[in-house]
């Protein structure tokens, strides 16, 4: 009995420390599924480790740039495409064309702030309610910080709400520019 009940609570373990191993495929594979176009120059917004990089990689995308603050991400990529900043929405502008961020934490708002204000798709798979670049009064529960940030981008994107098949939070928030009207 011990050994099948330690197996399970080390596999529960596994999975909440580190969250579901296949998160960032599931998330790569409904990007690529949402823009098929490969030419678009992509931000992942707090990325890690790159996993997500990786995984849209492997899906034929070639130009991401991966942001975390987190100095200790710094020390372990040194690399081309990775930036260890913060991503702001005001610093970064029409840089990207598209913004993805899997369980963003305090880069949530900014990611789609930055898609707003530049009129870019976005996928946000907001996790934890950190509000960082918009004041945020509501009830602090998972229903009002989504609300919250669609409302933040309802006056310029089309939004849908899609599922990953993943443990964790999978809700997924994907935003398409509505055509500017043209001034007659």
């Amino acid at each position: 009995m011990g050994g099948v009940f330690q197996e399970l609570v080390l596999r529960h373990a596994r999975v909440w420390t580190s969250g579901d191993r296949k998160r960032f495929a599931r998330f790569a594979e409904l990007i690529s599924q949402t823009h098929p176009g490969r030419d678009v120059r992509i931000a992942d917004v707090a990325g890690g480790k790159g996993h997500l990089q990786a995984a849209l990689r492997s899906h034929g995308y070639a130009d991401i740039v991966t942001f975390d603050k987190r100095p200790k991400m710094a020390k372990r990529h040194r690399q081309k495409f990775y930036r260890y900043e913060w991503f702001s929405f005001a610093k970064h502008r029409k840089e990207f064309g598209l913004v993805v961020a899997m369980h963003p934490d305090e880069g949530t708002d900014h990611s789609i702030l930055y898609a707003v204000n530049n009129r870019v798709p976005f996928l946000v798979c907001p996790c934890c309610i950190t509000p960082s670049a918009t004041a945020f009064w509501d009830r602090k529960n998972f229903a009002t910080w989504v609300a919250h940030l669609e409302r933040l981008a309802l006056a310029t994107h089309e939004l849908r709400r899609e599922t990953l098949a993943i443990a964790g939070r999978s809700l997924v928030l994907v935003g398409t520019p509505r055509a500017r009207l043209a001034v007659a």
